[in-house]
């Protein structure tokens, strides 16, 4: 990918496993996957079923999946890898969505971060040897959180700087600060 993949409302990338790749090319400094109105929303994208290396060694910056104000959508069975900033943004008003059977790995930020954003259901989580944190909710409320796996993240598995959030069978072992953070929070 020379160019981020802008996706509109409505709209599913569906991919066959493991044998579908997605891979960022040197020095293009994109997100792979944007949705298309950050301004007024999305809603309804479906992402499923695919893996995506965002090759940060080549970028200056970038997350792997950068979504703001995108609503009522679903990503699953995506595997994650290499991202120069956060391996998946919801970001802004994001809310309603559902993120599962995800695995995040070797981002130089965050894993997973869900800011300013409401009422998402993650489940089945795996987020390892990231840069920072491995889940990071920021001013985000109502959302749940169940089945999450954190390990060897250079922060915390779980930081939450938010209020108002279920979490549920959470393993998070060898962070290097800690396994479940929370500051300016109440879980």
């Amino acid at each position: 990918l020379s160019g981020a993949i802008v996706l509109p409302s409505n709209v599913s990338l569906t991919g066959k496993g493991k044998a579908t790749q997605l891979f960022v090319a040197r020095n293009s400094n994109n997100a792979a996957i944007v949705n298309s109105d950050p301004v007024n929303g999305n809603k309804g994208i479906i992402l499923d079923d695919f893996r995506i290396y965002g090759n940060k060694l080549s970028q200056n910056s970038g997350s792997n999946i950068y979504f703001r104000r995108v609503t009522d959508s679903v990503l699953s069975n995506l595997e994650i890898r290499e991202s120069r900033n956060s391996g998946v943004d919801i970001l802004a008003g994001s809310n309603g969505n559902t993120l599962k059977n995800l695995q995040i790995s070797h981002s130089d930020h965050n894993g997973l971060v869900i800011s300013e954003s409401h009422n998402n259901r993650v489940s089945r989580l795996l987020t390892e040897n990231n840069g920072n944190s491995g889940l990071w909710i920021f001013n985000g409320e109502q959302n749940t959180l169940s089945q999450i796996y954190t390990f060897g993240n250079k922060y915390s598995g779980i930081e939450i700087e938010a209020s108002n959030n279920t979490l549920t069978d959470i393993i998070s072992a060898n962070n290097n600060h800690s396994g479940v953070y929370l500051t300016k929070a109440s879980v």
